[in-house]
């Protein structure tokens, strides 16, 4: 990831399509872009992900994989060696507060979706991933649909803080 908020078409953008990229699809599976994007835009790092398979050849669901702690946010070129503790301790606190607002929409979220919630796996490096797994293409289609609803909610939630914060 270059930067936070690096790639989008629009700032701030308006809709979801806008935080949407024609070449996201050659990095990121094209059922999933939607929920990858609206993450990375409410401020949470992700460092990989899949739409999910059913025919063995990968995990049977859908995943987003989740950076929880402020040095996984540095790729190799940035050492966070080179920060001070004020930085490191910045970082961290800006990342807290945005998984904090990326679990209450999660929650609202899982309260729509007793079926099968999505859960968050409570690592270092995380997936975010429906709670069952899929059995055939059928359901994967559903959880593929839910991840888009899912990036409506988390889309609208950075909009209602950004909106709120720079007086848009």
């Amino acid at each position: 990831m270059e930067g936070l908020y690096m790639n989008f078409r629009a700032w701030p953008p308006k809709t979801l399509e806008d935080i949407i990229l024609k070449n996201s699809e050659e990095e990121i599976d094209k059922d999933i872009i939607p929920l990858v994007k609206a993450i990375n835009l409410l401020g949470v790092p992700t460092y990989s992900s899949c739409a999910g398979h059913v025919n063995g050849t990968g995990l049977p669901y859908p995943w987003i994989g989740i950076l929880k702690k402020q040095y996984d946010l540095f790729d190799y070129s940035h050492s966070i060696e080179n920060l001070d503790t004020k930085q490191k301790e910045y970082l961290q606190a800006y990342l807290n507060k945005s998984l904090e607002r990326f679990y209450i929409v999660l929650d609202k979220f899982n309260e729509k979706s007793k079926e099968n919630m999505w859960i968050l796996d409570d690592m270092t490096y995380s997936h975010l991933r429906p709670q069952k797994p899929c059995k055939d293409e059928i359901e994967l289609d559903t959880e593929r649909k839910k991840s888009v609803i899912l990036a409506s909610l988390l889309f609208n939630e950075f909009r209602e803080k950004y909106c709120f914060y720079a007086g848009h």
